[in-house]
C-alpha cells in the first residue's frame, strides 16, 4: 500500500510567473458554488427535500499571503490592475489546480515593517 502524501509545499503560480509565499497562507475552494435545501409537503406529514445549486456563489476563490517586499507590492497592484486576466496555478507531485480569470478582488492593505504581510484574495472561474 502507497503511503499518503499531504500537500504541504505547493508552487503558486501567476501568470506563469513562480511566486514565493508565505508558508501555510494558501487556501482555495473549487467553486461548486453552494446549494439551497428546502421542503415540500403533499400533506399528511409527507416531504421532499428539493435541492437547487446557488449558481451565484459558483466561482472560485485563491487567497494568499506574501512578505511586504517592494517586489511583491509591485507585483499585487499588477495583478489588481490585470482585472480578471490573471491565471493561478497550485501545483506539487500529484496535486494540481488551475484557476483562470481570476481577479484580485480585495482591497488589500499594504502594511509596512519586519512583521508583515499582504494578504490577497482572488476570485473566478470554477478550479479545473
Amino acid at each position: 500500500m502507497a503511503g499518503i502524501t499531504l500537500v504541504v509545499d505547493p508552487t503558486f503560480i501567476v501568470n506563469d510567473n513562480a511566486v514565493a509565499f508565505i508558508p501555510n497562507s494558501i487556501t482555495y475552494d473549487e467553486g461548486l458554488g453552494e446549494y439551497k435545501v428546502m421542503t415540500q409537503t403533499s400533506g399528511g406529514g409527507q416531504t421532499e427535500q428539493i435541492f437547487a445549486q446557488d449558481v451565484e456563489t459558483a466561482f472560485s476563490t485563491v487567497k494568499v499571503s506574501l512578505k511586504n517586499t517592494s517586489d511583491n507590492i509591485a507585483l499585487a497592484l499588477q495583478w489588481k490592475n490585470n482585472l480578471n486576466a490573471n491565471t493561478i496555478t497550485l501545483s506539487s507531485p500529484n496535486f494540481n489546480r488551475a484557476f483562470n480569470n481570476m481577479a484580485l478582488t480585495n482591497n488589500y492593505e499594504v502594511q509596512l515593517g519586519s512583521e508583515t504581510m499582504l494578504a490577497l484574495e482572488f476570485k473566478g472561474n470554477r478550479a479545473a
